[in-house]
């Protein structure tokens, strides 16, 4: 039977499998490639590209807005980042060099993810208003000004290097679109 059939097998295809395969030639084989040196380790992808970036867990943790144990957590596949993650993430793995030039609002911690707050979207440090609150109101023509009144918790400068964080972000990701499809002329 082939390994390279998708996984998970049922249990009569993984019996049929276990019959079949030869444990010491299996063993004697990666023996041989370890002395060899033809083995390689395989990454999560978070963990490639932090490689790739050459940063360590915490300035990537940093650099994405979360605490080294979030990022370990999805690292390990325990837990799964949320979508805005998942964003910084994939600039992260198409740019390297924005993780290692670090982008403005991270380097001031006004950003907080925390499953226990918020179920773990995205808020400012310090309180339980969510960032997509400030992009709601200014999506409705409110001014920065009216949000800052409703929620009075949050400094106009945290509030200002959200806004130039996700135009940041906007531009990476466009840039991102771009850089695989050089035919795609989308409008985002």
């Amino acid at each position: 039977m082939s390994t390279d059939k998708a996984m998970p097998l049922s249990d009569e295809e993984l019996a049929a499998f276990e019959t079949t395969r030869d444990i010491h030639a299996e063993l004697q084989q990666t023996l041989d490639d370890l002395a060899a040196d033809r083995s390689s380790v395989v990454y999560s992808p978070l963990i490639a590209a932090r490689k790739v970036a050459g940063v360590t867990q915490q300035e990537f943790a940093d650099f994405i807005g979360v605490s080294a144990e979030t990022l370990e957590d999805w690292e390990q596949r325990r837990q799964q980042p949320s979508k805005s993650a998942l964003m910084m993430l994939a600039i992260a793995m198409s740019k390297p060099e924005v993780v290692q030039s670090g982008i403005p609002c991270l380097d001031r911690k006004i950003i907080q993810v925390d499953y226990e707050i918020m179920g773990g979207s995205p808020v400012f440090t310090g309180t339980r208003v969510p960032l997509s609150c400030l992009f709601s109101y200014l999506g409705s023509g409110a001014s920065i000004d009216t949000f800052l009144d409703e929620y009075p918790s949050v400094p106009r400068e945290s509030a200002a290097l959200v806004i130039a964080m996700a135009g940041q972000i906007i531009c990476g990701y466009a840039q991102l679109i771009s850089s695989t499809d050089n035919n795609r002329q989308d409008v985002i």
